[in-house]
This record gives C-alpha cells, structure tokens and sequence, in this order.
C-alpha cells in the first residue's frame, strides 16, 4: 500500500491496533474531530501543529472540549522560507 491505508471503519484504538499489525508504527493524524478523537483516547505521542494564515471559515476548533487537560512540552518552533 507504500505507506497509505484504506478508510477503516470502528473507534481510533482498534483503527491503531489494526495499522500496528499491519507494522505501521508513525501515523500522520488530520482534521479536527479525528485529532480530538485520537487526544481523547490518548494515542497522539506528538503534535506537529501547522498556523496557516489563510482563512478557511469556521472549520473545526482543533481544541474543542478534548475532555481533560494534557501535558505538552513545546519542543521548538520554526518559520518557512517564503514566511
């Protein structure tokens, strides 16, 4: 499948199991609700959180209500050629 998976049906921690059978052991998490999902079940050992400047609409808060708050340690920050 060189790295992509078919859509997969059920909660996140069976999604997870069946990838990591599969040997899939770095999973790239993207959309508001799917992220939340994936924080609220404690599977996201590390966040790449990409600031945009294009307005998209309302979307989808990526913080929402994830139910609990979690320990984050900024690890650095950088700034693309073109800004």
């Amino acid at each position: 499948l060189e790295g992509k998976v078919e859509v997969m049906a059920g909660d996140v921690t069976s999604l997870v199991a069946t990838l990591a059978e599969r040997g899939m052991k770095h999973l790239y998490i993207d959309g508001g609700q799917t992220i939340q999902a994936f924080l609220e079940a404690g599977l996201i050992d590390e966040l790449i959180i990409t600031r945009i400047p294009v307005l998209l609409g309302q979307g989808v808060p990526l913080f929402s209500q994830v139910g609990s708050e979690r320990q984050l340690h900024h690890v650095g920050t950088y700034v693309s050629d073109n800004g």
